[in-house]
């Protein structure tokens, strides 16, 4: 890091304590964050908001929302959430088998198979349907053999398609087929590298807490779940609480989207869950700086389904306590690195609601990261404000991978606004451009518009590339 970036920092760290540590009162949770049945309430509001949408449902809904039923009637002996889980899980799985393998129904049908198979609510001819499902997600796991750096692999889309290749082969534990057998093999080698880095190497504020969710759920697959307990897992642990501002905010790094009020339903589970398997309270100070009963509530189903074992999960009923300390550098550890790695340094100004908190993203490394930004500052918060933020999704290497004050008028605001005939400026450095074996130099393989918020746009023009250092300036030709 340049002494530039250096100064920047400390002036940004020293402003920080010349503003103090107000409070901010529209960001506190609700009211109600604390109640024994919490969640279950919750996700009773979550499904009964989500029955009156019918027929709009997609399939992936169909399969979270019977998750969630199932889940209520077990907390709650309702038995009319059996009926209900059992009519979505039949509407679901014709649909999962006709297209090809995604994950994310995968993860719900691989949650689902066991209750709803031990209560005789899977007709014969969806069984088949599953098992199908099953030799295929097999055999698609198995095309990546064990020591490839596809099928090591730990990020989040791995970890769900080897739980659902785990709990489909518990599920059919007489299955004859050559794969039914390779795959038990194949997850225990799997599973004891996970066991051994004792971390996960995602660095992206989209997938980290999640693809610890995934990690747990398959570990409790393969019946290993008290390896989670060892001291390099629970650092991994702490390392997600840490990331939460005071006022309950997740900051962006790597592969990710920035919302002011995102429902990190993730991190909620990740913070309950480890409060309890580790008797620390700490972790609930931070999952009440999240939860939010009325926002929680109104959650998308890709937020919520990311964590519906809260309805079961046995809480830690323990006050919250305060966090160890105010700042922090966090480490990780990956499988290549003789030691563990340096991963965010987080400076607050102190550990109560509203302190002033400052986080760089030092690792920027390994899956969903941004390895070609590299090390920098990625969030800035005071008093309860996003001052500034990382913007930045699927390692784009323009200008929109950098860093932007929250605080510019969204007309201002380049890239992510055009503006009929006014034309924008965006220089990469040369370190980002890649040679093909055939000599041709190139920025990348494709031009991506998801970030832009103009969706009526039908026409852009680019013009005048060229190429500047310090023999001058070259505009490249026909361009």
């Amino acid at each position: 890091m340049s002494t530039f970036s250096l100064m920047r920092l400390l002036f940004i760290y020293l402003t920080m304590l010349a503003l103090g540590s107000g409070v901010l009162p529209t960001l506190q949770a609700g009211e109600a964050a604390d109640g024994p049945d919490r969640y279950v309430t919750l996700y009773e509001k979550i499904f009964a908001h989500s029955e009156v949408l019918g027929v709009k449902l997609s399939t992936h809904d169909k399969l979270c929302l019977a998750d969630v039923a199932v889940r209520l009637e077990r907390r709650t002996g309702k038995a009319e959430y059996l009926g209900k889980a059992a009519a979505l899980f039949e509407a679901a799985v014709p649909d999962v088998a006709s297209k090809p393998t995604d994950f994310h129904t995968l993860r719900i049908i691989a949650l689902l198979v066991r209750p709803l198979g031990q209560k005789d609510l899977i007709k014969p001819a969806t069984k088949s349907l599953v098992q199908a499902i099953a030799l295929r997600t097999w055999k698609e796991f198995l095309a990546n053999p064990d020591g490839s750096v596809a099928g090591d692999v730990d990020h989040n889309i791995h970890l769900a398609e080897a739980h659902g290749c785990a709990a489909l082969a518990n599920f059919f534990p007489d299955d004859k087929s050559a794969e039914s057998q390779a795959i038990r093999v194949r997850l225990a080698s799997y599973w004891e590298k996970i066991k051994r880095t004792g971390d996960l190497n995602e660095d992206a504020s989209n997938y980290t807490a999640l693809g610890i969710v995934h990690a747990i759920e398959l570990a409790q697959a393969l019946g290993h779940e008290a390896d989670l307990q060892s001291p390099s897992f629970r650092r991994m642990f702490e390392r997600q609480r840490d990331l939460i501002s005071t006022t309950g905010v997740l900051p962006e790094f790597g592969d990710g989207f920035f919302h002011l009020d995102r429902d990190a339903f993730d991190f909620l589970y990740l913070c309950e869950y480890a409060a309890k398997v580790f008797d620390d309270p700490t972790f609930l100070t931070v999952a009440r700086r999240l939860y939010d009963p009325t926002s929680f509530a109104k959650g998308a189903t890709d937020e919520w389904c990311r964590a519906t074992a809260l309805i079961n999960l046995e809480l830690l009923q323990r006050p919250p306590a305060p966090l160890p300390a105010a700042s922090v550098v966090s480490y990780r550890v990956n499988r290549t690195a003789p030691q563990p790695l340096v991963d965010k340094m987080i400076l607050r100004t102190g550990t109560e609601v509203g302190s002033a908190m400052v986080m760089l993203d030092l690792y920027a490394s390994g899956s969903h990261a941004h390895p070609a930004k590299g090390p920098s500052v990625a969030y800035y918060e005071v008093d309860g404000v996003p001052l500034f933020h990382n913007l930045g999704r699927h390692r784009t290497r323009s200008a929109i991978t950098g860093n932007s004050f929250w605080a510019l008028d969204g007309d201002r605001a380049f890239p992510g606004i055009w503006k009929p005939n006014e034309w924008f400026t965006m220089s990469i450095p040369v370190e980002m451009l890649n040679q093909r074996p055939d000599g041709l130099v190139t920025i990348g393989d494709r031009v991506s518009l998801r970030n832009f918020e103009n969706r009526g746009t039908r026409q852009l023009w680019f013009d005048n590339l060229r190429l500047e250092g310090p023999h001058g300036v070259k505009l490249t030709r026909r361009f």
